[in-house]
């Protein structure tokens, strides 16, 4: 087999490679992240800079942090512009060159300085809140159409893994190499969804659905937490044969004896625990003892823990130095299959409840850990200053971004519904092209879906959010007919509103509407066209009505007219009526007699224009 090195002609430049077959008579290196890539990869090359200690763990930021640095600045160049394309504010970039000693590159870092502008950080920047806060919107639509997910798998990378042991130079531990545990663990990852999910018949069975994330804990272990959704529901009775929470008997699988994770010990062993808070274990261990596996309606259910009267094993463990004996309290539940074959932490658990799903799908798609306290003036907002303040990279995820591997993943696709206003999609032009723009505006899915009502007859009959199971979004966004007129289950989701914007919110809960042609006809119901969506909503009962709001006015009608206007007010603010207009204009000669007394008081005579008083009545509520 020919050497790698030869077979892509390539040389050294310092540390970095250059590669004439691939650049030619153009470019005559590569960039540092890309170099690095293949530098790490070709096992075979004798390089003096993989064979230090430290050297390419301390080489990870500078690498890492100019391609974080030139993907978060676009975010707030292309925010700079105002209605009319013209550049509101002149940038004062500032070039700040830092010398790199490892790579022996100049880094260039630019900081855009913006005055007088809210900067948003998209959902379209991998990593950002927005980002992580569609997610969960997404694995919420699998919980809607697929109920709530079975199996919580935690799957830890094992610094210990052949793989990564082999590859190391002499004096060297996984810590010097981040390169080698990120792509071993990459590796792994794909390997265990492949088992997991990519067969016919995973080792848990069919799989409909499922999401997973990749995390890094801040001494630079990478993990990934893992939701799946089953064909066949998991029954109390066959929780057994999945999830073992028990130490193996050492006499009949040694190997797994071995390799099983118990937490800690945590409490009266060891006080200074991480997972120790007031005294008290975070992760509630040492779990009780329990003869028979009981699902629980709160959460996971508590797994079988005999002791050892009732053919429980224990085992003596060493921790910095000292030794303990745990028993099956102290252990983490776990597959046996899984954990044979990875040998690996790998964390199983069975969701039995659904009031436990949405602090798995929050936690799921947390994010990394961020505290920023700032005393700011004026009324600048910049998103994207806030997460960098906050965001805290370590070495294992420096180098996971460098290979650009994927931090989520999840399937099927989840097909996004726009929601807007009639006129109030959103618009992106420049000065070249905004009359453009104006005249004939790009559509969007919910346009398309009133053209296609229009075009198509079986369209007629489906809902807004039906409408990917049989028609796929074009990328000029038009509905197109699947092949043959098959219907796949898609998941689709409508993007969420705010209640505050009223009309908008309320255009959403009209959703169930089938077929409508335009945003006239969604307000259209009984024979009557009303004017806003909100009639239309109160028409089909999609919100609740003031009659009870009304009712308590009533009754305090027989006192004072201050104490109606508290009364409305209080109303206003904690009640957040459907119709407070249509309200205030019932009441409101009974909260203004003490105004209209007093104004004819004072002028000793009729009020001829009631309006005034109507003005003071405003002026107070407000």
């Amino acid at each position: 087999m020919p050497d790698r090195q030869s077979k892509l002609n390539c040389k050294f430049t310092g540390p970095f490679l250059v590669t004439e077959q691939l650049h030619p008579n153009k470019f005559r290196g590569f960039d540092p992240s890309k170099g690095f890539c293949i530098l790490t990869g070709l096992r075979r090359l004798r390089c003096p800079y993989l064979h230090l200690p430290s050297l390419p763990q301390s080489s990870m930021f500078p690498l890492c942090y100019p391609l974080f640095a030139t993907r978060i600045i676009y975010v707030p160049e292309v925010q700079c512009f105002d209605g009319q394309g013209v550049l509101l504010t002149s940038f004062l970039p500032t070039l700040f060159s830092f010398h790199c000693c490892v790579c022996d590159v100049w880094v260039l870092f630019l900081y855009v300085l913006h005055l007088g502008k809210a900067v948003i950080l998209p959902s379209s920047y991998i990593g950002s809140p927005r980002y992580w806060k569609e997610r969960t919107q997404d694995a919420m639509c699998y919980v809607r159409e697929y109920g709530r997910p079975d199996l919580f798998i935690t799957f830890t990378c094992n610094p210990k893994w052949d793989e990564i042991t082999e590859n190391l130079q002499n004096g060297q531990n996984p810590a010097d190499r981040h390169d080698i545990v990120a792509r071993v663990f990459k590796q792994k990852l794909n390997k265990i969804m492949d088992v997991l999910v990519k067969k016919k018949s995973g080792i848990f069975g069919k799989v409909k659905a499922y999401i997973y994330t990749v995390e890094w804990q801040k001494r630079g272990l990478s993990h990934a937490h893992i939701l799946l959704w089953l064909e066949q529901t998991i029954h109390a009775d066959k929780i057994d044969l999945i999830t073992s929470a028990e130490i193996p008997d050492p006499s009949i699988d040694r190997e797994l004896y071995d390799i099983v994770v118990n937490h800690g010990p945590c409490g009266d062993h060891n006080n200074q625990s991480p997972c120790m808070n007031n005294s008290k274990c975070s992760k509630r261990y040492p779990k009780a003892f329990i003869a028979h596996t009981r699902s629980e309606i709160s959460g996971y259910p508590l797994y079988r823990r005999r002791d050892r009267e009732n053919g429980g094993q224990s085992a003596t463990i060493v921790r910095n130095g000292k030794t303990y004996t745990i028993d099956n309290r102290w252990i983490v539940p776990y597959n046996p299959l899984s954990l044979k074959a990875f040998k690996a932490h790998i964390n199983v658990e069975i969701c039995c409840s659904v009031q436990s799903i949405m602090y798995i799908i929050k936690y799921l798609n947390k994010g990394s850990d961020a505290a920023v306290l700032q005393l700011r003036s004026g009324e600048d907002y910049n998103e994207v200053d806030n997460y960098i303040s906050g965001r805290y990279l370590n070495s294992n995820e420096a180098a996971w971004r460098i290979f650009e591997f994927n931090i989520d993943m999840r399937h099927p696709a989840v097909q996004q519904l726009d929601i807007h206003l009639e006129n109030g999609q959103r618009v992106y032009f420049n000065p070249d092209n905004v009359q453009q723009r104006i005249i004939n505006p790009k559509n969007t899915s919910l346009t398309s879906f009133f053209k296609l009502n229009a075009e198509d007859q079986h369209a007629n009959t489906l809902l807004y959010r039906e409408i990917p199971n049989h028609y796929t979004l074009t990328p000029d966004e038009k509905w197109k007919r699947r092949l043959n007129g098959r219907i796949v289950k898609a998941c689709a989701r409508m993007y969420t509103v705010s209640p505050n914007q009223t009309e908008c919110f309320c255009l959403r809960l009209l959703n169930h509407v089938r077929g409508p042609k335009s945003f006239k006809e969604v307000k259209y119901f009984d024979g009557t066209q009303y004017n806003t969506f909100k009639e239309a909503c109160l028409a089909r009962g999609l919100l609740e009505n003031d009659d009870h709001l009304r009712f308590c006015i009533q009754e305090s009608i027989s006192k004072l007219p201050c104490q109606v206007r508290s009364l409305f007010g209080l109303i206003l603010v904690y009640c957040n009526p459907s119709n407070p207009v249509g309200l205030y204009e019932e009441f409101k000669s009974q909260m203004s007699l003490d105004i209209l007394n007093q104004m004819t008081e004072n002028q000793n005579e009729e009020i001829d224009n009631i309006e005034i008083v109507y003005s003071e009545l405003l002026h107070r509520l407000e």
